[in-house]
């Protein structure tokens, strides 16, 4: 049954041979995408068509996907549910009211919203009968629900177009033959890594995507993300080489079975960004990499050190130089390949040190031509016996012999619709996390002794994490650890450092860097951009903040450190491709962890065909027992029965998938959870609270039960002690009590209540912080707000203000290992007072709604110089 299975849910695993001949196995790119069209876990989340959205928050709203990528790539064709009248752009449809368009792009302003289409109004020609476009008239809108008649509609009423795109009706109706066409956007990821569980490093190169029309919170599991190939002998660019080839050409559509519609349709597959690490889209954009003199990928930036060191050239070090292009990176590599026919390495590793361009497929090639090109002048010119007279073929022999091989090698710069330079955007994990923050953080922990460490860990060690979404910390660990940190550890510092650093920790200035790069981690880490304009002018300021206190700091510090260059071009990929969170790669260096399950369970003797095996039969697996379809014998669409299917709704199930189901019921807002067990119920007179006179009125004999959390407005879990704006007038405070009614929720006269400990908000940043003020100017007699449940808006990280409060590692606590208290003490910080607080604006979670939140001088960013 499991080999019949295997073949009716087809995932093809195909051997291929790159350019330079290496052999390796690949899992079908199109076979997996079609998995997500039949399948009702995912098929109700796939984006068909742009959103032209002003809130960007997914790579279906940026501008590349809905204005830059050409319209018919986009969406070709629409067509009602379970309709069979299709219409396709660049053909006259009549609507409604009578008037005729000629539609140009389809899009929505909304997810999974109406669709509406955009093009030119036709007006009719009485004298010749034939409709025209307004010559002076710019693109109308029409709803798609009001279009009433198609191309073949029109034409059999005896209506001519005069103005048309096409001559005749959209080609791709003969390639569709009556299905729906799509185009379904993917993000490549490659990157090296071990095949081995252990320290031994065993060396891959693999290949992941994930499926861009999906939402972010989707692409984010590892249950979406896709295996493609890896191999211990090809590169990344090899295996994309086959991918690309793969998705285009003769091979541009591919057949799938839409769930939804209950129909077969066609797709294609179109790259929109490749994420990955800097040195890999280095190599992806056939770059010299990140020593060379011309080492940014982005930009023409370079030149030898004496050079880098003018004023123009060190100014561009801050801004960037002229844009580097895919045409011009494939012109210069076929310029390496004309000069290599000469036999001369020295002028190709020339003319590479001078335009910073060397693709490494090509580099195979060339060093091949150079050889044999010293071969032929050795023969035919200066041996005597052999020389040959006709000189002058040499050259374009040599060039015709091996130029086929360059344009496969480059076919990636030239993707349809983008640009591969454009198209690896900056990646925060590896510029920022382990590049802006690691730098900063070994500059100042590298003079510290270890009195000064042990402080640090103390401090740190008291930070409050709540509202943070991250682990618990493990201070003293990252402390004695400290030039070996990761990427989670450097998170974590980016958001608390600046609360535990004084005088005696490090200079001023270090302090002043850490707060930009803070201010500048929250905006980076936007899971919403509502306005794109004031959005990057803010991000241009922290960003030229950073790079200037760097400069005072240290001015050699972006000649050695490229990612300090490297990060300015982030204000192009903002626009161009969104919020950067959508195309880090975390998640595709957790999926790692996957892949060595499956590399495990391979001999070594083939690997690329073991592992691709492996994953393409994990694959199936998912589809299979969550309710996919495939094609049966009797070629009808099929899936697994009820029983098979109601696996996959254990929860332990989907865990071990990868697999959140996110938006449960119990994380609706204002949701609250009581104990299980040992519920004790309280009157509410022996709170003994003194309350707000605005507050609602309670009975003072009502019993209530003590609930454990609330669900915010924003899906936060919310506790006692954890801090939060709440809706009345828009405060701040501290969650001192959780009631819920003893009867449950469905008394109508009294609805679950959150007690909240109001704080101030100060008008002014604190000097030492760069962040707002919270006191408690009433304490200790404090006026506590009783609130409803669903008043509450969203988390917020708080610290206590130490600076001011002078508080120190005055306490002493016992040792916790093993659960168990020790009889080692350790020092730990007592504050000396409960009233002042500061809202911690560094913090990652929440960061937009903060800011939203607050008025805009308490966030507002100004030059540091």
């Amino acid at each position: 049954m499991q080999v019949n299975l295997a073949a009716l849910t087809k995932i093809h695993t195909r051997l291929h041979r790159s350019p330079v001949g290496n052999v390796f196995y690949q899992n079908s790119v199109p076979d997996l995408l079609a998995l997500d069209w039949a399948n009702p876990e995912t098929r109700p989340y796939i984006e068909e068509y742009p959103i032209r959205s002003q809130t960007v928050s997914e790579s279906y709203h940026s501008r590349k996907w809905t204005h830059e990528i050409d319209a018919e790539l986009q969406a070709p064709m629409w067509a009602a549910h379970h309709s069979q009248k299709h219409y396709f752009l660049g053909e006259m449809a009549g609507l409604s009211d009578g008037r005729r368009v000629v539609p140009l792009a389809w899009f929505r302003y909304c997810s999974h919203g109406e669709v509406y289409g955009e093009g030119y109004e036709l007006s009719y020609e009485t004298t010749v009968r034939t409709h025209s476009a307004h010559s002076t008239s710019n693109r109308i809108e029409f709803q798609t629900t009001s279009l009433e008649f198609n191309h073949f509609d029109l034409v059999d009423d005896g209506e001519r177009p005069a103005y048309n795109v096409y001559h005749g009706p959209n080609p791709l109706r003969d390639i569709a033959k009556g299905r729906r066409m799509y185009t379904s956007f993917i993000k490549p990821w490659g990157d090296d890594v071990s095949g081995n569980r252990s320290k031994q490093y065993n060396a891959h190169t693999n290949i992941y995507f994930s499926h861009a029309n999906l939402p972010h919170d989707k692409q984010s599991q590892e249950y979406f993300v896709r295996f493609c190939s890896t191999s211990p002998n090809t590169t990344a660019g090899e295996q994309f080489d086959v991918l690309i080839k793969e998705t285009t050409g003769p091979n541009t559509w591919h057949t799938a079975y839409d769930c939804h519609a209950q129909d077969e349709i066609l797709f294609r597959v179109i790259p929109l960004n490749f994420p990955a690490d800097n040195p890999q889209q280095s190599e992806s954009c056939s770059h010299v990499g990140l020593h060379g003199n011309f080492w940014c990928r982005r930009c023409k930036l370079g030149g030898t050190e004496r050079d880098r060191e003018t004023d123009d050239l060190y100014h561009q070090h801050f801004s960037g130089g002229p844009p580097r292009t895919a045409t011009e990176t494939v012109t210069e590599v076929t310029r390496q390949i004309e000069t290599a026919a000469l036999g001369v390495a020295k002028s190709v590793a020339s003319l590479q040190t001078l335009s910073g361009v060397k693709d490494k497929l090509a580099e195979h090639w060339i060093q091949e031509l150079i050889s044999r090109a010293r071969e032929m002048q050795r023969v035919r010119i200066t041996s005597v016996e052999t020389r040959d007279p006709r000189l002058k073929a040499l050259k374009n022999e040599a060039r015709e012999q091996t130029h086929p091989s360059l344009i496969s090698s480059v076919l990636i710069c030239v993707v349809k619709g983008g640009d591969i330079h454009a198209d690896s955007p900056v990646e925060i994990l590896h510029t920022i996390l382990l590049g802006l923050i690691k730098y900063v953080w070994f500059h100042t922990n590298s003079p510290w002794k270890d009195k000064q460490c042990e402080t640090f860990a103390v401090r740190l060690q008291s930070s409050s994490i709540d509202g943070l979404s991250i682990p618990p910390l493990r201070a003293s660990y990252m402390l004695q650890y400290r030039n070996n940190l990761i990427g989670k550890h450097f998170k974590a510092i980016q958001q608390l450092a600046i609360f535990h650093l004084d005088d005696g920790i490090c200079p001023r200035l270090v302090r002043d860097l850490w707060k930009a790069n803070g201010e500048l981690g929250a905006l980076l880490w936007y899971h919403e951009i509502e306005d794109m304009d004031t959005y990057l002018a803010d991000l241009d300021i922290l960003i030229g903040n950073v790079l200037d206190i760097w400069s005072l700091i240290d001015p050699r510090k972006i000649f050695v450190k490229p990612k300090l260059h490297i990060l300015p071009h982030i204000l192009q990929d903002i626009p161009r491709h969104g919020p950067p969170i959508l195309y880090a790669t975390e998640i595709f260096e957790c999926y790692n962890a996957v892949f060595r399950m499956c590399s495990v369970l391979s001999n070594h003797q083939a690997p690329s065909r073991d592992i691709a095996w492996t994953f393409a039969d994990l694959e199936r697996f998912k589809h299979e027992v969550s309710g996919g379809w495939w094609r049966g014998q009797d070629d009808q669409f099929v899936r697994a029965g009820p029983r098979v299917r109601e696996y996959f709704s254990n929860l332990q199930v989907q865990r071990r998938l990868g697999y959140i189901m996110y938006r449960l019921t119990n994380l609706d807002p204002g949701t609250v959870h009581m104990r299980k067990k040992g519920r004790v119920s309280v009157v509410w007179s022996s709170l003994q609270l003194h309350t707000s006179p605005m507050c609602p009125s309670i009975p003072d004999l009502s019993e209530w039960y003590q609930c454990e959390y609330i669900v915010s407005q924003a899906h936060d879990r919310c506790k006692l002690k954890s801090w939060v704006f709440v809706r009345h007038a828009t405060r701040v405070g501290r969650i001192h009590t959780i009631l819920s009614p003893v009867g449950g929720t469905d008394r109508n006269d009294i609805q679950p209540c959150v007690i909240i400990e109001p704080f101030d908000l100060t008008n002014s940043r604190h000097p030492h912080f760069g962040m707002p003020e919270l006191i408690n100017a009433a304490a200790p007699r404090v006026a506590h707000l009783v609130i409803l449940a669903t008043d509450i808006l969203f988390i917020v990280n708080v610290q206590h203000n130490c600076i001011d409060g002078r508080c120190s590692a005055s306490g002493r606590r016992m040792r916790k290992q093993e659960r168990l208290e020790t009889e080692i003490s350790q020092p730990f910080i007592e504050h000396t007072n409960d009233t002042h607080y500061v809202l911690n604006t560094h913090a990652l979670h929440n960061a937009a709604l903060i800011r939203k939140t607050l008025p805009r001088h308490l966030t507002e960013p100004h030059h540091y110089l």
